[in-house]
């Protein structure tokens, strides 16, 4: 279990990144995050649409009235599935994606706000280590510059020894579910 307190400390910190680790166990929990931050949040699932991520989230009685996603997923599968408070991307390069979330992320309302990055695991798959770290590097520092706390979700085990180590060592804090 995550500790409301520390759950509460995050969703008020102006800005920051932080790295909950997940396990297939967990993969929900991180986000309880949502029912603490009192603003607008962003969310880009790796590894499922935008409308099946929502439905998830729901059936685990999240807050999601102020969230928003990417979805990366259903034009590439032909989904006919639309979301509302999505945007959708046809190619997945991590150029277009830091553009996109840039770009969403200025869309919304004036002040803090939250970006959700789920499965940073599925990056290396599909573009490698390297270019994954590039992404994850840039996006933490824009993200700041934006005041934009970054939370990055991943299964710690499936991340390699470098991006866990970039993690490790640039991420304000490392959350992982205690039981």
């Amino acid at each position: 279990m995550i500790p409301e307190k520390k759950l509460s400390e995050i969703a008020f910190t102006q800005k920051g990144s932080f790295f909950f680790k997940t396990s297939p166990k967990n993969q929900f929990k991180p986000y309880e995050i949502l029912n603490y931050i009192p603003h607008e949040s962003l969310i880009i699932p790796l590894n499922r649409t935008s409308k099946n991520m929502h439905s998830m989230l729901n059936q685990h009685g999240y807050d999601l009235s102020k969230t928003h996603f990417i979805d990366i997923i259903s034009k590439n599968i032909n989904s006919p599935f639309t979301h509302k408070n999505t945007t959708y991307l046809q190619t997945i390069n991590l150029e277009n994606l830091s553009a996109t979330i840039e770009k969403k992320i200025n869309s919304l309302k004036p002040g803090t706000k939250t970006l959700i990055i789920d499965k940073i695991e599925n990056l290396i798959l599909h573009h490698g280590e390297l270019k994954t770290l590039r992404f994850l590097d840039f996006i933490k520092k824009r993200m700041e510059y934006r005041n934009t706390r970054t939370i990055f979700l991943a299964n710690n085990r499936k991340l390699t020894r470098n991006i866990s180590k970039f993690l490790f060592n640039n991420c304000q804090e490392i959350i992982e579910e205690t039981v």
